[in-house]
């Protein structure tokens, strides 16, 4: 009598919401959602916080991923006070000028860069550099006392 080792049954599990590619897709008990999820590919503002990329399917399952409506980031540096700011998604480095209040010295030129801001991420306002002079010591001149030498 002949053993055989039963081959796992793939699941189907069912992508949509955020994504570019919804759909259902076969895995095997075992697989990561996170590799799944990548096949689907999520767009830009797909909120993943909740899902748990390392946890294995075991069964059929049925996954709607939501759009992110806000974007938390933390505001530290030259500012009077570091903050926490809830942004919009697709808020840039520009965009938050008008949302901190800056220390006297934070070089403004910082707020130029129109790079996204990510959700979680900390953003350091650096501080001015203050050049420093050379201090240049002058000859010593011998001071002129109006009259002339005669040889």
């Amino acid at each position: 009598m002949a053993v055989s080792a039963a081959m796992p049954q793939p699941v189907e599990i069912t992508i949509s919401g955020e994504v570019t590619h919804p759909g259902t897709f076969p895995a095997l008990p075992g697989s990561r959602i996170g590799d799944l999820i990548k096949k689907s590919r999520p767009k830009r503002f797909a909120d993943l916080s909740g899902i748990d990329h390392d946890s294995q399917v075991e069964k059929t399952l049925e996954l709607k991923i939501p759009k992110m409506f806000e974007i938390s980031i933390r505001v530290v540096g030259a500012v009077e006070a570091p903050q926490e700011l809830k942004v919009l998604p697709g808020s840039r480095i520009c965009d938050l000028k008008s949302k901190i209040h800056c220390a006297p010295n934070a070089d403004l030129r910082f707020f130029k860069q129109r790079r996204l801001l990510k959700n979680g991420e900390m953003i350091f306002i650096p501080r001015k550099e203050v050049a420093i002079q050379p201090v240049v010591e002058q000859e010593k001149t011998p001071i002129s006392t109006g009259e002339q030498e005669h040889s």
